[in-house]
């Protein structure tokens, strides 16, 4: 499992969050499965 950083970009702002993900393999090939948004990275604490 690991963090992603994910940018989106709306209406001409871009918000960016975390999320917590999981990389599984099937049928011979790796895919990544989301496990939980975390939150807005402007609503964190560091």
């Amino acid at each position: 499992m690991f963090l992603r950083r994910k940018i989106v970009r709306q209406s001409g702002k871009e918000y960016v969050y975390w999320q917590l993900v999981e990389n599984e393999r099937r049928n011979g090939k790796v895919r990544q499965k989301v496990i939980c948004t975390v939150g807005r990275e402007e609503e964190m604490d560091r």
